[in-house]
């Protein structure tokens, strides 16, 4: 009886396991992926020796072609459906195309998915989203794009079919916007695009070039929980193209381009795992130019399936010594912080290194702010409306107002915008302010390539300016 209800257990297991696509796309928003992260790898008729390195169990490849998706299957691998042209289906935010053809060529996606899949329920990739992060207030052009974006993913989830949006970058975050992301995460997957140069990331050590990644792909993970998309409809891609500024990028150490394929693969897996993130997308095997063009293509597809699981591929020889416990494993405590360029904006970190010279505390107040920052956007119209009242109202023995002259403009608008929003942060949290913004801090810690042993100890940025000028 006891082996009889064990293979009872593993058999409903199993079926959770291989049938989660189904199940997701047949409930869109009330259904969960059984095993997350779910690896999925776009590999169209481009990629001549798709087969030979996708087509294994386990394996899921997106591709439209039903013949290709067919000898895909035949090997054990499964396929979802990519459509390559957004923009034919809905046009484009400066020429929308009509709302009856949306809703037309919805209809004639999911029969073309259906057919390349074999399945009911298929996942319908859409590539990609354009305008997502214009700042600008909507034209009536741009509104009705949004709404057809809708429409579309909102239809395709009727017929059965799950649909996919990828976005190139961080979304706007207005009122208005995260009221439509809201609406488009209760019926689809949205997939984050980051990538990468090679050339830029392997520059530094292997620990720095992961912590580098992994910074950016938290931050990616982050602007979409922002936007209250569900977790299990989130998704991350990861581009290992070779022409353009991203991938490759003209690195032409076979090794070092192979070990960056491993570091990333290794990094987008634990952010994912950490955020619960639903997806994990690979891009950038197919040749569509001269430039993108690269026999180690499958090299350095087969790197990026052993990061997965060994049993995938075997890791190429001109990897180098690579070991997979080591591209997860977490942060030594000797380990000092790395912060770059790459984890802050507009210069912010020479300004804050002229305020303090410790590495931990710089570390603290970085991490602080970016808590914040995030928390609290503020524009710069913002900024200097607040300084300018700031200015009219404020006795003159206002630490803030001292400090002024002592400054230079650049580095006090820093100051004076970190102070605006942790006067925000304490209005918004009360008497918890002091408790968020520890956890805040040790969340965005790491962003900045500290360890994990590092003291946490919030401080300002006034803070280090009074304590300067003392």
């Amino acid at each position: 009886m006891r082996g009889q209800l064990r293979l009872v257990v593993v058999a409903v297991a199993a079926l959770l396991l291989f049938s989660s696509e189904d199940a997701l796309a047949a409930g869109c928003e009330r259904e969960r992926i059984a095993v997350t992260p779910r690896w999925v790898d776009f590999a169209d008729q481009t990629v001549g020796w798709r087969d030979r390195v996708f087509g294994h169990k386990n394996i899921t490849v997106a591709i439209a072609d039903p013949r290709l998706a067919a000898s895909l299957r035949q090997r054990g691998a499964r396929t979802t459906f990519w459509e390559m042209n957004l923009y034919r289906v809905v046009g484009t935010p400066t020429k929308p195309l009509p709302k009856r053809h949306v809703r037309a060529t919805a209809d004639r996606l999911v029969l073309r998915a259906r057919r390349s899949t074999g399945l009911p329920n298929p996942w319908i990739t859409f590539n990609e989203m354009l305008g997502s992060r214009d700042q600008r207030p909507f034209r009536l052009a741009e509104r009705r794009y949004r709404e057809n974006l809708l429409i579309l993913l909102t239809r395709v989830c009727e017929r059965g079919a799950l649909p996919w949006l990828l976005v190139p970058s961080n979304p706007r975050t207005d009122d208005k916007s995260r009221r439509w992301w809201k609406r488009v995460g209760e019926v689809s997957g949205v997939i984050r695009e980051t990538f990468f140069s090679a050339p830029q990331v392997m520059k530094y050590s292997q620990q720095n070039a992961t912590l580098l990644m992994r910074a950016k792909l938290r931050g990616a993970a982050y602007a979409m929980s922002q936007l209250h998309i569900p977790r299990h409809h989130q998704g991350l891609v990861v581009g290992f193209q070779s022409g353009g500024i991203y991938g490759r990028n003209g690195l032409r150490s076979r090794t070092g381009w192979l070990q960056f394929v491993a570091l990333k693969t290794a990094a987008a897996g634990q952010v994912a795992r950490e955020h619960g993130i639903g997806t994990v997308w690979s891009w950038g095997w197919g040749t569509y130019n001269l430039r993108g063009a690269d026999a180690d293509k499958p090299l350095a597809a087969c790197t990026y399936l052993w990061v997965r699981a060994a049993k995938f591929c075997a890791l190429p020889r001109a990897a180098g010594p690579l070991k997979r416990e080591r591209l997860y494993r977490p942060l030594q405590p000797s380990t000092s912080c790395f912060i770059s360029n790459h984890q802050t904006q507009w210069g912010l970190l020479e300004r804050a290194r002229s305020l303090s010279g410790e590495p931990a505390v710089l570390a603290n107040a970085l991490a602080s702010e970016a808590a914040l920052r995030r928390r609290f956007p503020l524009t710069r119209r913002h900024v200097a409306g607040s300084l300018s009242w700031f200015n009219q109202n404020v006795t003159k023995r206002s630490p803030l107002r001292r400090l002024q002259t002592e400054m230079s403009n650049g580095l006090y608008l820093f100051v004076f915008a970190d102070a605006l929003r942790r006067d925000r942060a304490r209005a918004a949290y009360g008497g918890r302010y002091e408790s968020w913004l520890a956890r805040a801090t040790k969340e965005h810690l790491e962003w900045l390539g500290c360890p994990r042993t590092l003291k946490i100890k919030p401080v300002s940025l006034l803070q280090l300016a009074e304590r300067r000028l003392d």
